[in-house]
């Protein structure tokens, strides 16, 4: 979590992380969003100390410039209900549970990563842009013989998709510095969930 929270526009974004953070200006850069303020809350458990203090953050709610749009995103991992009842408890504890909040302008949207319904990640909608590539055949015939000698992968989404961007120009790119390299293929359809969700705040 950053030492100090500063607001600037009205239209707060808040993310999980540095990399998912690079990879949401590039996609609002790509949509000409720029009345969004992109805030990194850093892992999942510090959302709620986050909320809490962007909460009473100068500009949140005062003469000056009040907050009218929050929206919180964050991965599924392996469970949409339980990631989605998470954020929600963060909601609760920072006071910020439509229509309770003090804010009466304030409006409220969540989006779980991949695709708001499923398991998954970042990295799992990522994949999915660019899943005509013949590329991600080789990765999976690797990430097969992996399995098959035995190697436990911890997170096989992210291995899969790393092993992908080994054949980019810029194979040390992670998926935040891939996104503003437009490796990620934006008009694909799985994009347009997440990008409606965004032309929404």
């Amino acid at each position: 979590m950053p030492a100090k929270i500063v607001i600037e526009k009205p239209k707060q974004l808040l993310v999980e992380g540095a990399v998912p953070k690079a990879f949401f200006e590039a996609l609002l850069a790509h949509l000409h969003l720029q009345d969004i303020q992109l805030q990194n809350y850093g892992g999942i458990n510090e959302l709620k100390g986050f909320l809490k203090a962007l909460s009473i953050t100068p500009g949140f709610n005062d003469e000056n410039l009040t907050v009218t749009k929050l929206a919180i995103i964050r991965d599924a991992e392996t469970d949409f209900n339980a990631a989605m009842a998470s954020v929600n408890s963060a909601l609760q504890h920072a006071h910020l549970t439509e229509p309770n909040t003090s804010n009466s302008t304030l409006r409220i949207s969540v989006y779980i990563l991949p695709d708001h319904q499923n398991a998954g990640m970042l990295e799992t909608l990522c994949l999915a842009s660019v899943n005509s590539k013949p590329e991600l055949k080789c990765v999976a015939e690797y990430i097969n013989c992996l399995t098959t000698l035995g190697i436990m992968l911890p997170n096989p989404t992210k291995s899969q998709t790393a092993a992908y961007l080994a054949t980019t120009p810029r194979p040390d790119f992670g998926v935040g510095h891939a996104a503003r390299a437009n490796y990620w293929d934006w008009n694909h359809p799985t994009f347009e969930a997440l990008k409606s969700f965004l032309r929404s705040l």
